[in-house]
């Protein structure tokens, strides 16, 4: 990342972002669902903390598991993170089988 300059990372970093958002997007969009999308870079717990308090949330609701292919025992370890560093309600959602 030295020698790339800092707002080609940041476009990159966006666009990224926003293909990650795209389906999500559109569902809570066709389903009428009010919601605000935001791009940001940083551990994601605490960025994900950050973010919410940052533009106001009263809540944040995620997903019992992420990505990652290292299990935790009952919640994916962003999820747990979160839990451990928000003051806010955190609503975790749990796809069904």
């Amino acid at each position: 990342a030295g020698f790339v300059p800092v707002e080609t990372v940041k476009a990159f970093h966006e666009e990224e972002g926003e293909k990650a958002l795209a389906d999500t997007r559109a569902a809570l969009e066709t389903a009428g669902v009010r919601h605000r999308c935001h791009v940001a870079v940083g551990d994601a717990a605490e960025t994900i903390v950050d973010q919410a308090a940052a533009h106001g949330c009263d809540q944040i609701m995620m997903g019992s598991r992420g990505l990652s292919p290292v299990p935790n025992l009952l919640l994916g370890s962003t999820t747990t993170k979160v839990l451990h560093l928000s003051t806010l309600p955190v609503t975790i959602v749990r796809k069904g089988a």
